[in-house]
């Protein structure tokens, strides 16, 4: 496998890349077990001997995506976590402006009091996830980002890719 396409090598790369994050998000809950929210709880359930084996696999897969890597010629690609928020707040704001009593009409009939006992607040919660997008999206001196071909250009609303 001397030469991939340039698109062999993205889709590689992206493959990599989320069996690595997931491995990276699997060690940090091993670290910390349980997150909890209003409306959330995860809690990882092992064993410890499940947990030196999964612990071995990580390590392992890590190692050798990293030596797949360095043979294939890949090197990190850099995001923005700035742009990353941002558009996950985006789409929270979305959800949240749909959830408003005047709304939800789509899902059967609505209690009028509805509306008036909580349209204010998810107003509130859907306007607090569009400004938190505005702020994490308005950082112009966000750093270019660059691919592992070294090229990187900036997009029109100040983004970059490569």
């Amino acid at each position: 496998m001397n030469r991939i396409h340039f698109a062999q090598r993205n889709f590689i790369h992206a493959s990599l890349q989320s069996f690595e994050e997931t491995l990276a998000q699997a060690e940090d809950w091993l670290a910390h077990r349980t997150e909890t929210g209003a409306l959330y709880r995860y809690h990882l359930y092992l064993t410890p001997e499940r947990e030196a084996e999964v612990r071995q696999m990580l390590r392992t897969a890590r190692a050798e995506i990293a030596t797949l890597s360095a043979r294939l010629g890949l090197s990190p690609h850099e995001e923005s976590v700035n742009r990353l928020l941002a558009a996950r707040f985006s789409q929270c704001w979305t959800e949240l402006v749909d959830t408003h009593p005047q709304r939800l009409k789509g899902y059967g009939e609505v209690d009028p009091h509805l509306a008036e006992t909580f349209g204010a607040a998810f107003e509130h919660l859907a306007t607090l996830a569009l400004q938190l997008s505005r702020l994490f999206g308005a950082d112009s001196s966000a750093p270019t980002i660059s691919g592992d071909n070294g090229r990187a250009t900036r997009n029109s609303d100040g983004g970059a890719h490569a």
